[in-house]
């Protein structure tokens, strides 16, 4: 019968055995670059602060969503691949980063308490995912906007739709492809949201 020292010594050997080999858990940032400002009337423009966003079930987590085939209802999360903040912060901050170059704005950012904004935006992520097809990686995004003005009246709404693919499994390149999409969607926005500020700055007819 083996010693209980030995026993002991070989089931100590077993677990730092397994908890070496446990995957190295991989985390990842959404953000975008700062836009340059080319308008210097925008200097009298609109100051928005942009509020927490809110993140639709299942994706208020940290770990990243993928579906396998386009029509599954069955979603399933990645283990070891998670966001390294929780999405509502980073989309705010990435949201103010998007659409900072939007004539009539002045300044827009994540809103500091305290600070005086002529008006706020605020948003709901509704999906943002990954869907696995054959040889190809497609890249789905839901976003809706609601800007309102200090007073708590609305001035512009939008529900922004992206769409992107990349043809790698690869967790990074899946995540820089969901960041490219949500660059490219805002800037889409952006023309309505200037055409809603000038009506807003301009007032009733």
């Amino acid at each position: 019968m083996m010693p209980v020292r030995s026993r002991f010594l070989l089931l100590l050997g077993f677990l730092l055995s397994a908890c070496s080999q446990v995957p190295e858990i991989h985390y990842y940032v959404l953000e975008l670059p700062h836009q340059e400002r080319t308008n210097a009337a925008d200097s009298s423009g609109w100051s928005i602060g942009v509020r927490r966003f809110v993140v639709s079930p299942p994706y208020d987590q940290d770990r990243l969503a993928y579906r396998v085939g386009d029509a599954s209802p069955e979603i399933d999360f990645y283990a070891y691949h998670r966001w390294a903040a929780p999405l509502g912060d980073m989309l705010e901050a990435a949201t103010a980063a998007g659409l900072e170059s939007t004539p009539g704005v002045r300044e827009i950012e994540p809103r500091v308490s305290g600070r005086q904004y002529d008006a706020f935006l605020d948003g709901r992520l509704q999906h943002l995912e990954e869907i696995d097809l054959e040889g190809e990686q497609l890249i789905r995004l839901r976003l809706a906007l609601r800007l309102t003005s200090a007073a708590g009246e609305e001035l512009w709404s939008e529900v922004l739709e992206g769409e992107g693919s990349t043809q790698t499994d690869q967790v990074v390149v899946i995540v820089e492809t969901m960041r490219s999409v949500l660059e490219s969607t805002l800037a889409e926005a952006r023309p309505t949201l200037a055409r809603a500020l000038r009506q807003a700055t301009a007032g009733p007819d």
